[in-house]
């Protein structure tokens, strides 16, 4: 009962009768608990679960890289080369990442693929009927000067003997933002996505 009413108040009932039944376990031996430390314990669990949840298996096709960062210097300024050895550089390691091709033939090759909008066009909005100057809409990636340029140039190259596919462009919208990568502990990265088809492209770790 003192554990159940000290620290937090938000520990139920249930919560009291879940420990003690914990305790009247045949299998605990209170001795083994003289020294415990809740970080240390939280540490074995991670080690234990690491290799039945590692997302970054290479089964998947990740891959463990080393980035380096050149950093600025107050009052100081470099000449620009990858090769100067007076610039400081911060070696950013455990940068989990996947290839980028191999993600894109797997979007495609997903069913789902075939409901994705890929035919480029532009939008036009007349707010007066009577206006002859319409006026250009920018909203998806396949209305952008960008899109429809690159379509008509994927589109113009000769197709091989027998190819009767449509020629497409795969737009690339990355976006991130910070996550936890499990239950257990503080661990978190900075997954880099492959918006629109959700796939993840690389995790950069808190510097």
């Amino acid at each position: 009962m003192c554990w159940q009413y000290s620290g937090s108040n938000l520990k139920l009932a249930a919560e009291l009768n879940h420990l003690g039944s914990f305790i009247q376990d045949p299998q605990f031996e209170p001795a083994l608990e003289d020294s415990f430390n809740h970080d240390h314990k939280q540490k074995l669990i991670e080690k234990y679960l690491y290799p039945k949840s590692n997302i970054f298996s290479a089964d998947h096709g990740w891959k463990a890289s080393s980035v380096p960062v050149p950093l600025p210097h107050e009052q100081t300024k470099f000449q620009s080369s990858k090769c100067n050895p007076s610039i400081p550089v911060l070696m950013v390691d455990g940068v989990h990442h996947r290839d980028i091709t191999n993600i894109i033939i797997s979007v495609f090759q997903d069913e789902i693929s075939s409901t994705y909008h890929m035919i480029s066009f532009e939008e036009y909005w007349k707010p007066d009927p009577g206006d002859s100057d319409p006026i250009r809409v920018f909203s998806e990636a396949y209305t952008s000067p960008q899109y429809l340029d690159t379509y008509q140039q994927v589109n113009s190259l000769p197709h091989k003997d027998g190819d009767d596919l449509k020629h497409v462009v795969a737009p690339l919208m990355l976006w991130s933002n910070a996550t936890h990568l499990a239950n257990f502990g503080d661990a978190s990265l900075w997954p880099l996505n492959y918006t629109s088809a959700c796939h993840h492209v690389a995790y950069i770790p808190t510097v």
